[in-house]
Formats: structure tokens, C-alpha cells, sequence
């Protein structure tokens, strides 16, 4: 499935989004954008942002914010 492949370079980091919809054969990274979002109930950036933050967590790469007072 296209959603799937598309989630596996997302993971990976080789692509950017435009390139993904590309690769994957999507007529416009509007349509790519609003089919992965239909199936996977997040947008591709939402996804991403979700992926690299487990990766960090695992990694224990998590920083911290500096709270002011």
C-alpha cells in the first residue's frame, strides 16, 4: 500500500514530502497529503513529528525545556 511506503520513508529521512508524493505516483502533494491523512488520521508532518519523537524518546535524546520563571 502506498500509505505504508510512504510512512517507511518518512521513518527513514530520505525524502521530503514533495519527493515522497512523487516517488509514490500522487498526482499532487495535496492529494498525497489528504489520502495519508484519511488513513492514517494525522498529516504527513503530524506523522513525522510523531515518528521523531518516539525515535528521541527510544534514544533517550529528549531535551528538556529551560522553564523561566
Amino acid at each position: 500500500m502506498k500509505i505504508e511506503r510512504a510512512k517507511e520513508i518518512i521513518r527513514n529521512g530520505n525524502m521530503n514530502f514533495t519527493e515522497i508524493s512523487y516517488f509514490l505516483s500522487y498526482s499532487s502533494l495535496q492529494y498525497f497529503s489528504k489520502q495519508f491523512k484519511k488513513i492514517t488520521g494525522m498529516s504527513p508532518m503530524e506523522y513525522c513529528s510523531s515518528v521523531k519523537g518516539l525515535s528521541e524518546a527510544v534514544n533517550g535524546d529528549i531535551v528538556t525545556p529551560n522553564i523561566v520563571k
